[in-house]
Parts: C-alpha cells; sequence; structure tokens
C-alpha cells in the first residue's frame, strides 16, 4: 500500500490591527473599572497609557507601518508613536486636543521607561 501524503496550503490572516483595538480597549475598559485607595494609582496610568500604546500602533499597522518598525523604531515610545500616527494622517480621522498631546508627553516621561510598572 501507497502511503497518501495530503498537504494543506497555509495562509496567513493579517488580524494584528484588530487585535491591538481590542487590546486597547480591554486596557481602557479596565482603568475606568479599577478603583484604587491610594491617593496615586500608577495602575490606572500604565492601562491608560497601554490603551493608547496600542490603539495607535493598530493606526500604523493599517497604514503599512511594519511590526519591526514598531517594536524597533516606535517601541513604547508614545511621543514617537503619535508624531508618526499624525504624520501619516491620524488627526484627519480622530481628534486629539493640544491638551491631550501634552498629557500624552507628560505620561510618556513615565511610560517609556517603564516606571508605571517598577520603581
Amino acid at each position: 500500500m501507497n502511503d497518501i501524503i495530503i498537504k494543506a496550503s497555509l495562509f496567513r490572516v493579517f488580524i494584528s490591527p484588530l487585535a491591538f483595538l481590542e487590546y486597547s480597549k480591554d486596557f481602557y475598559s479596565a482603568s475606568t473599572s479599577y478603583n484604587s485607595e491610594n491617593p496615586f494609582s500608577p495602575a490606572t496610568y500604565y492601562l491608560i497609557c497601554r490603551s493608547i500604546e496600542l490603539s495607535m500602533k493598530a493606526y500604523l499597522l493599517t497604514e503599512g507601518v511594519c511590526r519591526d518598525q514598531l517594536k524597533k523604531r516606535l517601541s513604547h515610545n508614545l511621543k514617537k508613536i503619535l508624531k508618526k500616527s499624525k504624520e501619516l494622517g491620524l488627526l484627519s480621522i480622530v481628534s486629539i486636543a493640544d491638551e491631550e498631546q501634552i498629557h500624552i508627553a507628560k505620561a510618556n516621561k513615565w511610560y517609556v521607561k517603564k516606571r508605571f510598572e517598577y520603581f
């Protein structure tokens, strides 16, 4: 009897932007439902920053930015991610007030160095 080999062709589904957006929603939802008794909770800031990062990265992926560039050049730097997003037209589909951009820059000083996670 002959061995029969069946090969199934593989395919790729590019779901990264959608996954990034869904994760972004989860982090935001966690940030709004978290209630700390401490006057300063780094957890809330971390969750919000993570949500911002993932939502902008979802946008960048839809605009053709490759995952390597997201990982190596932009990393977790919210200022760089926002700048690249704006260059690729983010502000034509979503409004980010100047004051909000200032808050993102301020939070980035802590977020990029993982200070909301580690002391």
